[in-house]
């Protein structure tokens, strides 16, 4: 992609003058040499055969258009050449940004309430708990068992006795978190800390939620939109859900749907990264 930022066309321009001034001089010394070579060669004869000056001025008039038709052949040549690169990279811009307008215009166009859109999570395979209980939510039942059953990586996190939207726990998220607590250090462990130390048999929602960064929890790592909102809504709060957990190092891959798109209200629907991909595909 074309790059456009000040440096590059900065640089770009100091390349465009050394190479105009590399052909230019390059043309004139071309053109300097062959007229000069030919003007002693022709005197030279000139002066030996001393004939009419027509044959001598007829030969001299096609040496000199041939040498600024193979001189402007050449000087176009090098010209297409270097700017053939940024005719190309301009194109294919206008392309990508063309897709991209298309792809969004499509994407707008699909509610997140249209049939196979969105997952219900009244019929999902989800896990049903409150804040209150993470602590006795043992990983190894709650999660990785149903998941390996069902064949999925991922479940959302509902609440018991409200309906919202707790988070989306990862089976990436699960396996890393037990590997941690798995892998022995080389060097002398450092003192326990103070209470409950897990393990990866007893490990529970609670321990890997309080193993997250600062600032970090399972709930902002999902994004809310409302029942209203397009595809489009979704990628754009994906996106900004990604651009401000980045930091903490919670990836947003999910997406809940809720009644006006806040993250108090009782969760209606749910949206996955792998859906929004799919269908923006099918809409680009």
């Amino acid at each position: 992609m074309s790059d456009t930022s000040g440096d590059y066309l900065i640089k770009l321009a100091e390349e465009r003058g050394k190479l105009s001034r590399l052909v230019m001089g390059g043309a004139a010394w071309m053109i300097g040499g062959a007229l000069v070579v030919s003007s002693i060669g022709l005197g030279v004869w000139a002066f030996a055969k001393q004939p009419e000056l027509t044959p001598l001025v007829n030969i001299f008039d096609k040496l000199v258009t041939g040498i600024l038709a193979l001189v402007g052949a050449w000087v176009g040549a090098v010209i297409a050449f270097y700017f053939a690169r940024d005719n190309f990279e301009s194109a294919s811009t206008q392309a990508q940004k063309s897709f991209g307008m298309l792809q969004n215009e499509q994407l707008a166009a699909i509610k997140v309430t249209d049939p196979g859109v969105m997952i219900d999570v009244s019929t999902a395979l989800k896990t049903e708990l409150d804040p209150g209980d993470f602590d006795a939510t043992v990983l190894q039942t709650a999660f990785i068992a149903p998941m390996a059953a069902k064949g999925y990586k991922r479940m959302p996190i509902i609440g018991k006795s409200d309906g919202v939207g707790l988070g989306v726990l990862h089976l990436s998220t699960i396996n890393e978190y037990l590997v941690k607590l798995a892998v022995k250090s080389a060097a002398p462990p450092p003192p326990p800390p103070p209470g409950r130390i897990p393990t990866v048999e007893d490990a529970t929602l609670g321990d890997l939620a309080k193993s997250l960064s600062t600032g970090a929890t399972l709930q902002s790592s999902v994004a809310f939109v409302p029942r209203t909102a397009t595809l489009l809504d979704v990628q754009i709060a994906m996106k900004g859900q990604n651009d401000s957990q980045g930091k903490l190092g919670m990836g947003c891959e999910d997406v809940f749907v809720t009644s006006t798109g806040d993250s108090k209200e009782k969760v209606i629907g749910w949206i996955t990264n792998v859906t929004l991909r799919e269908k923006a595909a099918f809409a680009g």
